[in-house]
Formats: structure tokens, sequence, C-alpha cells
């Protein structure tokens, strides 16, 4: 395995260096611990993730990194000034994997994502959104919405996202968002309406499944309510109603984020899915009931480095055909200057649909945002 991530790190690095040469960032949860509790402090989106405010590039440099100038998260740090209504940002992320799961072994390295996104305020009330990029070389409309904000609090926003539900973290391989439908390419066409508060925030979805490209349509809708404790924790309930051509779910869930001390912080998400067959009648289809949690606790060690641990698991109903998941283990991430993210992380993890026994997993993922 130490092989196998000497070889990443140096396969990874090159990439890095690769698209400094040509010159989206996502919502970093860990973020809350410096008293942000609202994600559109910093993004266009009010659930985070996508292309960065002013300001959020401005905060950004004051405690985000290990090491920068001024000006320097600026949109390719300062080089080219955009008109004062347009955002621009973009993603570049590339994955290197080692995976042994007991049947099966494997070492892949490849480009995870590539995005571009700009929003435009045409007045105050009135934005519009459009990201276009990639995912492992699948060229995608990724987001594109119209949004429309009454005032400070209410905001109405239309076109494809992902709905509000959880915690909304970058890592879409975690198994909260990728077993409940919120995995790459599959984010929906939705009319969402919200109201932020200085105490809490109320989102609620209508989803219409024809955005997600590729997946069987699941329409429905979801709401999400977050209550701020303080600065620097956040307590919520999300709920989701979907159906699709052949199943119906519903799904509860409630979550946390907990500062602790002045570097630490615990991240944790519990859902409920049930799922049952819009046919009844089909005796081949029974009803599935899983419950899926996520914890991750984070300390940062010095600005811009992060160690962490999570903790995964997927338990489904046992008399259903569904198997267990789980996973653990440490990773470390770190920002050294603006623009540049490294993330690294060893897991044991145990997926009954290959083997009953744990096997192990661990990856690099460097990123590069503008």
């Amino acid at each position: 395995m130490i092989k196998s991530l000497r070889n990443a790190f140096y396969t990874s690095s090159a990439v890095i260096l690769f698209c400094l040469m040509q010159d989206l960032a996502l919502a970093f949860p860990e973020n809350i611990r410096h008293g942000y509790t609202n994600c559109q402090s910093c993004h266009v989106s009010p659930t985070g993730g996508g292309v960065l405010t002013e300001y959020g590039r401005r905060s950004s440099e004051e405690f985000m990194f290990t090491w920068s100038k001024p000006n320097e998260a600026d949109f390719l740090s300062g080089a080219v000034k955009p008109p004062e209504k347009l955002n621009i940002g973009g993603d570049v992320r590339f994955l290197s994997l080692h995976k042994d799961n007991k049947i099966t072994e494997s070492n892949v390295g490849f480009p995870m994502q590539v995005d571009l996104e700009l929003s435009y305020k045409f007045f105050d009330q009135l934005t519009v959104d459009l990201g276009v990029g990639s995912y492992d070389g699948t060229p995608d409309v990724r987001r594109y919405y119209l949004m429309y904000q009454q005032s400070e609090n209410w905001y109405m926003r239309a076109g494809k996202f992902f709905p509000a539900f959880g915690i909304m973290n970058p890592d879409h391989s975690i198994v909260t968002r990728r077993i409940l439908k919120f995995d790459q390419s599959q984010e929906t066409t939705n009319f969402e309406a919200g109201y932020l508060s200085e105490n809490f925030e109320w989102i609620i979805d209508a989803i219409s499944g024809s955005g997600a490209a590729g997946m069987p349509r699941d329409d429905g809708y979801s709401s999400r309510f977050a209550y701020y404790i303080g600065k620097n924790n956040q307590v919520g309930a999300s709920y989701l109603h979907g159906k699709g051509v052949i199943w119906e779910r519903d799904v509860y869930g409630a979550f946390a984020l907990v500062s602790l001390g002045g570097g630490g912080l615990l991240q944790t998400e519990i859902d409920s899915q049930t799922r049952k067959a819009i046919d009844s009648e089909d005796l081949s289809l029974p009803k599935y009931t899983a419950l899926i949690t996520f914890t991750r606790l984070s300390w940062e060690l010095t600005r811009g480095l992060n160690i962490f641990g999570t903790y995964e698991s997927m338990d489904p109903d046992k008399s259903t055909f569904s198997q267990e998941q789980r996973s653990y283990g440490p990773g470390i991430q770190w920002f050294p200057r603006p623009h540049l993210e490294f993330l690294a992380k060893v897991e044991a993890k145990l997926d009954e649909a290959y083997s009953k026994d744990y096997g192990n997993q661990a990856l690099l993922m460097s990123h590069y945002y503008f």
C-alpha cells in the first residue's frame, strides 16, 4: 500500500502542476468553526458549493490557507478582473485510488472533475448561474438556475442542482450522499424556496428527476431545517420523498455540526430510508429499509492543515437483499495556498456485496479551484 500511495502522490502532484499552468470551490462544512453557519456568506448558492462571492474570496484568505498573499484568492490569482456583477469559478480534481476488497485489487488514477461555473447578477434581486464540465470524462451541464432574492432572508430559485438535504459535504462518495442519490451527475431539476436568518434556515424543494443524466426519474419534494447554536454550531433535520419508475422512498434524517474548542469539529448525520415498490403486488420487489450514518471528527493542527477520522455505515433491514456497508479510517486535508487542496485518506472498508471481510482503500485527491 505504501508504494501505491507514493505513486498516487507523484501522479496527483503532476496533475496539479499541469492545472496550475492552465489557469468551483466546493462547500467546506468545517468553515462553521470560523462563524460561517450560513453557506451564502461565501457562495452564490444558498446551500453552498459552486462559485464564490467576492466576500467569500476575501474571507477565505483570513483563515483557510497555510500561506497567502493579499488578493491571491482572487479569480486566477488576480491576473484577470471580471466585471463587478460576474462571478467566475471552477474546479479541477484528480483522484488516485488503491482498492482491495478481498476479491479484487486495483490501482487507478483519473481526472475526477473538471468544471467551470459562471454567475451573473442582473440587479440586486436576480441572479443566473451556469456550471458545465465533466465527471470521469463525461461532459455534463452540472448546474444551472435562476434565483430571485426578495430580501436578505427570502429567496426562490429554479433549475438543476442538488435539493437541500443533510450535510452538503463536497465528498460525494460518502455513504449519506452516494446511497441517497446525491452522487456526482445526480443533480435534479428543482424549484426551491428558502428562508435564511441569523438563527435558523428552512429550505424546501419540489423535485423533478428529469435533470439527472442517465438516471431513473425520482420526482418528489424535500425539506431541510437547520438551527444555529451560537455562531459555530448547527443542528437540523431533513425529509425527502421521492417516486421513481419502480420505487417510492421516504428519507428522514438528523444532522449536527458541533465545534470543539478552537480547532475541532464534529460532523454527524443519521438518515433512515424506506423504499417500497410502486407495484405492491410484485413480490420480487420487497420493502427496503436502511439506516445510513456518517460521522467525521476533524482538528485543525495549524492554519490550513486538518487531520480527521471518519466512520460510515449502511445497515439494511436483514429481511431484504441489500448488503451491509461500513468504513472507517483517518485522513489529512491541507490547503497550502489559495486555489489548492490536497486530501489523503486510508480506510478499512466492508461491503458484503463483495466479501464478508473488511478490505482496505487508500486515496489521494488533488484539487485546484479558481
